[in-house]
């Protein structure tokens, strides 16, 4: 029986490290595509690529960005969580 326990107290304590691994926060540069405040979502492209993300994000938070602006994004699990302005515009493949 304590064999049984230790391995399921083993499982369950690599799987929630794993978990925690998926959901870690993500930067990426790149342009915005488009601001949608009401609805709450903004499309980013992140740089050099071609592929655009929609993200959740308060309308607070985007307030006074708009479609074509380079900035940096922090986003964890589909949610904008920091926004900030790129200085120098970067080549986008969008």
């Amino acid at each position: 029986m304590k064999k049984v326990l230790l391995s399921l107290i083993a499982a369950f304590f690599v799987c929630s490290i794993a978990a925690s691994a998926f959901a870690a926060e993500m930067r990426a540069q790149g342009m915005l595509k488009a601001v949608n405040a009401a609805k709450g979502t903004v499309v980013f492209c992140p740089k050099n690529t071609n592929k655009n993300m929609t993200l959740k994000a308060t309308a607070a938070m985007m307030k006074g960005y708009k479609p074509g602006d380079h900035v940096i994004l922090t986003y964890e699990n589909g949610a904008v969580k920091m926004v900030r302005r790129m200085i120098t515009k970067v080549p986008v493949g969008c």
